[in-house]
C-alpha cells in the first residue's frame, strides 16, 4: 500500500512497502513527456496516424513503472486484419501486459490492447469482437495503463 503527501511544492513523499522500507521519491525521480509511437499492423493492413491527441507518459525508473495514455485518430487500408500495433515509450519487461483500451471503427467496440509477445516495445490492439478492423478513416483508439519496464 502506498500514499502520496505533498508537503512542499519542489517534492513528493511516498511511503511504500515494496522494498521492506519506505522509499522517498523526489519530483526529478519522475519522469513524464510525451512520446512518437511508431504504429503499424498485423499481415498486409496498413495504419496511418492522422491525429494523435495524447502520447503521455510518466516513468518511475526507480521503480521500474510506466503509466501511458494514448488517443489517436487512424486511417486504415490494404487488406483488413485483427491488429493495430503501436510502439511504447519504453520496454516492458513481461509479454503480454494488458491495458485499458476501446476502439472506435465504425462504431464503438471494447478492445484488447496488450504487449506483444514477440517483444515487449510494442503493444497489439484488437477489437473485443475478435472482427478484422474496417478499413477507412477515421479510427480511433484510446489506451492507458501501468507496466513494468524492461
Amino acid at each position: 500500500m502506498s500514499r502520496v503527501v505533498a508537503e512542499t511544492p519542489a517534492a513528493r513523499r511516498i511511503m511504500s512497502q515494496i522494498l521492506g522500507s519506505d522509499l522517498w521519491l523526489k519530483r526529478e525521480d519522475i519522469v513524464q513527456d510525451k512520446w512518437e509511437p511508431e504504429f503499424s499492423a498485423s499481415d498486409t493492413m496498413t495504419v496511418t496516424p492522422t491525429n494523435v491527441d495524447a502520447s503521455i507518459y510518466v516513468a518511475i525508473p526507480l521503480l521500474s513503472l510506466c503509466y501511458i495514455n494514448l488517443i489517436a485518430t487512424l486511417t486504415t487500408g490494404g487488406v483488413a486484419s485483427h491488429s493495430v500495433i503501436f510502439s511504447l515509450p519504453l520496454p516492458a519487461r513481461f509479454s503480454r501486459a494488458c491495458f485499458a483500451a476501446v476502439v472506435i471503427d465504425g462504431s464503438f467496440d471494447t478492445a484488447r490492447a496488450q504487449t506483444s509477445q514477440a517483444r515487449g516495445s510494442l503493444v497489439t490492439v484488437n477489437r473485443g469482437s475478435a472482427a478484422n478492423w474496417t478499413l477507412g478513416t477515421g479510427r480511433l483508439i484510446s489506451i492507458s495503463g501501468l507496466y513494468l519496464t524492461a
